[in-house]
């Protein structure tokens, strides 16, 4: 006869809080940036919009040199 499996105890809120705490936090940390993280390491809407205001500008001033020849 085969054994029987043991039946396993329900999860109850202390093990969920454990598990989320040991395993799934560091996950989410190693996988995902934060808000901050993302304000520190990338540019801004302000900064975005000002480099892309120059580079038109720039592009513009070129685009009419070639024009002219």
């Amino acid at each position: 006869m085969k054994k029987k499996k043991e039946a396993q105890k329900p999860l109850t809120l202390k093990d969920l809080i454990g598990y989320n705490q040991k395993v799934l936090f560091p996950f989410l940390e190693k996988h995902f940036a934060s808000k901050e993280f993302l304000k520190e390491n990338f540019a801004i809407k302000k900064e975005f919009h000002e480099f892309k205001n120059k580079a038109l500008t720039n592009f513009d001033i070129i685009q009419k040199k070639l024009m002219s020849f």
